[in-house]
């Protein structure tokens, strides 16, 4: 029930949580929530999912790609703006540039994929 769902991502924000959440809003009209053991994992959910294809967007560190042998170079490069993300899709994030959803450059490489549910 939806009631259940809401719980448990409440519960996910607590004080004692691992997971940090941050207004990417101006940028993107995204919340993120970082995970902060490593810093290097990340998930923004769009305050206005059905006015974009890239309503979840999860950002991995791409050390265990690496190490399981994925040439990140083979990946699509994340595209420079928003709502040109093909939903499903990894994308290579090299942090040459300003990644659109944050509005900044991120300091670390990422593998990214978009979900669309609305």
């Amino acid at each position: 029930n939806a009631q259940k769902e809401i719980n448990a991502i409440a519960n996910l924000l607590t004080d004692d949580s691992k997971l940090m959440p941050i207004d990417a809003t101006k940028a993107s009209g995204e919340m993120c929530m970082l995970e902060t053991v490593s810093k290097h994992n990340m998930v923004h959910f769009n305050q206005h999912p059905e006015q974009t294809t890239e309503d979840i967007v999860y950002y991995i560190n791409p050390d265990q790609f690496i190490a399981s042998g994925l040439d990140l170079a083979k990946l699509p490069r994340h595209p420079e703006q928003l709502g040109e993300m093909i939903p499903l899709q990894w994308y290579y994030y090299d942090d040459s540039y300003v990644e659109p959803p944050q509005g900044s450059q991120l300091n670390k490489p990422f593998v990214i994929m978009s979900i669309d549910v609305k």
